[in-house]
């Protein structure tokens, strides 16, 4: 049952992360600076991000401290740090949004230089 239990803690980790990235990517990454950042990173996504181990804890009646540990920990710690370099415009040079990082910014640019032109 341990086993069970934390495979799908850690699914439900996954999912809960790459649904978070996404929300930040359209909502604060795609749209930089500006109150509408800082109101959705400080005011949206940090509240849930500290509620929400804390609520899974109660939900699930976890009494186990690796349990505790795999329910909140890592998505804590990982998400805060994205949500704040995402609020405050210090994301590495690849994730920036521009034209030359996004591939399909320009259909009618040739993609390669093999294959006929």
């Amino acid at each position: 049952m341990f086993w069970i239990a934390t495979f799908s803690f850690l699914t439900f980790q996954m999912v809960t992360n790459c649904t978070m990235a996404v929300f930040i990517y359209y909502s604060i990454v795609k749209n930089p600076g500006g109150y509408f950042a800082l109101l959705i990173g400080y005011g949206l996504v940090l509240p849930i991000l500290l509620i929400l181990p804390i609520w899974l804890v109660s939900a699930f009646d976890l009494r186990n401290c690796a349990m505790i540990l795999c329910c909140g920990a890592s998505n804590v710690g990982l998400l805060l740090f994205r949500v704040l370099e995402a609020v405050h415009g210090t994301l590495p040079p690849y994730l920036q949004p521009t034209a030359s990082n996004n591939k399909m910014s320009n259909p009618k640019k040739k993609q390669s230089s093999h294959g006929p032109s």
